[in-house]
């Protein structure tokens, strides 16, 4: 069921209505939203059901084991610290009541061991199976690994992490294990970010999930209009930017370098209207029941340097990749090579975790690269902006800087589209051999989008980057527009609804076009 179809339009307001009607009491709304949410999961394939199922019950069980030996070792240390004058006593308790550090290791590597090992199997077995064969082609080995008839569950890599993270909080002793099973099932399932995040943190999204929320206008306005801004983005802005996009990408080799320039500028603001959009959408239903999801985009485009673009692009994957693999790791707290090979690591793990094949790892490490070399160049170009007296505060710099990283976002953003590192490479070599005179006289119109649609995919692009301007600056347009009169009210949000029926971009027969991250 997706967000932009007719079946969830009439999913989402009954669940709302009798998520609002029922008793006030916390058990039977969790087990509605619960049940909700599992409709929504297997509305794709009710076997899905089974899979998540499994995935909750192995790390709820899991976290109650670690933290029964947490509890344990919270008991030894009181007894410990009572006793500590007498030192016969202390050593007798202390001999008796085990630390349970090795214990509580072992049940966290063995939990996700199998969380993750389910999701290779679903996402990687093919793609593992495929290389090994290369490889023992390649050393003349007579091996053969079975191809495997296996269809990616939807939003496996998004619940999946979200689940692992809860059981390292639990493990760190951050959060405290959620002893009632179908409030930690609807933390695992919650319908709104299910599918394709945000990916959230248990000490914030279980904590919202123990409280009776009331509704309220206020929240379900600001929450619609969340939404709103949301279907724009997908439906107006992706779902026509991706006519030309796969027009053009499905047709490569045949195609002039400049139209490819432009296919992939538009890629990157159709996977931005996609994932942002969904991602809005999802904050803007869960805000309407009184949850607050994390914010997942912050103006990226905007972005000076691609490390201020990964803090502002998918930040809920980064921040678990920053807290449970490169903080691990050491960080950047051992030096610079450590650092590097950290920044590395996490972005090679990001580029895989997208999808099993090569063209993400490219882009995943190139991302890393990047950043690598921009730690690395940051003196050489601080002495050069000394030496000429360059300002770096003022806003033309700011925009030179942005640009440059746009431009590098959008090389990496080749791979991400390719089918193949083959693909990506030879469209950047078509692009570098661009054609723009040819181009300009015979325009770039008939790649699926006529004249007055590309006026408006550019204009719908314009809009979002002045909106996104404002939000870089401080200024919540949102919030702005909830001031104003009723009246005034009543008309944005009419205008916006009769808009994004008309001009956004339907399939066939009115069929809602999927996410781009759903396939992740």
């Amino acid at each position: 069921m997706l967000f932009n179809s007719f079946p969830f339009l009439v999913f989402f307001p009954v669940t709302l209505l009798v998520y609002f009607i029922l008793p006030k009491f916390k058990m039977v709304r969790t087990l509605w939203l619960l049940a909700a949410s599992y409709f929504f999961y297997m509305s794709w394939n009710p076997v899905y059901g089974l899979l998540l199922l499994f995935c909750t019950l192995v790390t709820y069980l899991g976290a109650i084991m670690i933290q029964h030996i947490r509890d344990k070792q919270t008991l030894r240390r009181i007894i410990v610290k009572q006793l500590a004058d007498d030192d016969r006593v202390n050593e007798r308790f202390t001999a008796e009541i085990p630390e349970g550090t090795a214990g509580k290791k072992f049940i966290l590597f063995m939990t996700l061991l199998i969380v993750f090992a389910l999701l290779c199997y679903f996402k990687y077995a093919n793609f593992l199976g495929t290389n090994l064969n290369r490889l023992f082609d390649r050393t003349g080995l007579e091996v053969r690994i079975p191809s495997f008839d296996v269809v990616l569950p939807v939003g496996i890599s998004f619940f999946t992490f979200q689940a692992a993270g809860y059981l390292i909080d639990v493990y760190r002793g951050d959060t405290i294990a959620e002893k009632n099973f179908f409030r930690y099932a609807l933390f695992v399932s919650f319908f709104p970010q299910l599918v394709a995040g945000p990916i959230e943190r248990s000490r914030s999204l279980l904590k919202q999930l123990n409280k009776i929320h009331w509704f309220s206008y206020e929240r379900a306005r600001d929450g619609l209009m969340m939404m709103l801004w949301g279907y724009f983005l997908k439906m107006v802005v992706a779902d026509r930017a991706a006519v030309f996009v796969n027009a053009v990408y499905g047709s490569w080799e045949k195609q002039n370098g400049a139209v490819l320039l432009v296919a992939s500028v538009l890629f990157a603001f159709q996977i931005y209207g996609d994932f942002g959009g969904y991602s809005m959408i999802a904050r803007g239903a869960a805000k309407i029941m009184g949850i607050d999801l994390m914010d997942n985009f912050d103006s990226p485009y905007f972005s000076c340097t691609t490390k201020e673009f990964w803090r502002r692009w998918h930040i809920s994957l980064n921040t678990w990749f920053v807290d449970y693999v490169y903080i691990p790791l050491g960080g950047s707290k051992k030096g610079k090579f450590r650092s590097a090979l950290n920044t590395l690591t996490v972005f090679f793990l990001s580029g895989i975790w997208h999808g099993a094949s090569w063209n993400f790892v490219i882009w995943g490490v190139l991302n890393g690269l990047y950043q690598i070399i921009g730690d690395i160049l940051r003196p050489v170009r601080d002495f050069f902006n000394r030496l000429l007296g360059i300002k770096t505060d003022t806003a033309s710099h700011s925009i030179i800087q942005a640009v440059i990283t746009f431009l590098l976002v959008d090389i990496s953003w080749v791979f991400f589209r390719s089918s193949s590192v083959t693909e990506g490479i030879g469209i950047l070599q078509s692009i570098c051999h661009a054609d723009f005179i040819k181009m300009f006289s015979t325009g770039i119109e008939g790649y699926g989008l006529n004249g007055p649609e590309l006026r408006l995919l550019f204009l719908a692009i314009l809009f979002v980057m002045i909106i996104d301007c404002f939000e870089n600056k401080g200024i919540s347009v949102r919030t702005w527009l909830m001031t104003q009169g009723w009246a005034f009210r009543i008309l944005a949000v009419s205008f916006s609804i009769l808009f994004i029926v008309i001009f956004g971009v339907w399939g066939n027969a009115y069929d809602a076009q999927s996410f781009i991250y759903f396939q992740f």
